[in-house]
């Protein structure tokens, strides 16, 4: 089984033409060091990285400077990601999102494929499938 799978982006207004121009990207991460991991390895790609801990720090982040890209745990302390997916997709957030998880409920799992992630990644994550998808945001 592989470690990780992907789903294309459903919406051809998220989608766009691959750039080498730095994004904005938002880690939505509670595990200390697996959010770090994220923020170094990306950050080290030149682009500009925000990290949140949890649902209510992502939220306030995303209202305050909505970023190109979201990195997404399902698995969050205060919450679902899928609830943080759903204000994105709901309030038309122009943000890509890849969705990061260990999450084996079959119902959480489909939920947020309902809300149409542009990418579903299993961990433990390959960072070089994230890198390329971050090429792609």
């Amino acid at each position: 089984m592989p470690t990780h799978a992907t789903t294309p982006a459903h919406s051809p207004s998220r989608h766009r033409t691959p750039s080498t121009e730095p994004l904005r990207v938002l880690i939505v991460e509670d595990d200390d060091d697996s959010r770090e991991a994220l923020l170094r390895l990306c950050s080290r790609t030149g682009h500009t990285c925000l990290a949140a801990g949890n649902r209510a720090e992502a939220l306030a982040m995303l209202i305050s400077r909505p970023p190109d890209a979201i990195v997404l745990d399902l698995m969050l302390p205060d919450g679902s990601g899928v609830e943080l997916l759903r204000v994105v997709r709901t309030h038309h957030f122009p943000a890509r999102v890849a969705v990061v998880t260990a999450a084996s409920d079959p119902r959480l799992l489909a939920e947020a494929k309902r809300l149409e992630p542009d990418a579903l990644f299993r961990k433990p994550l390959d960072f070089a499938v994230l890198r390329a998808w971050l090429v792609a945001a």
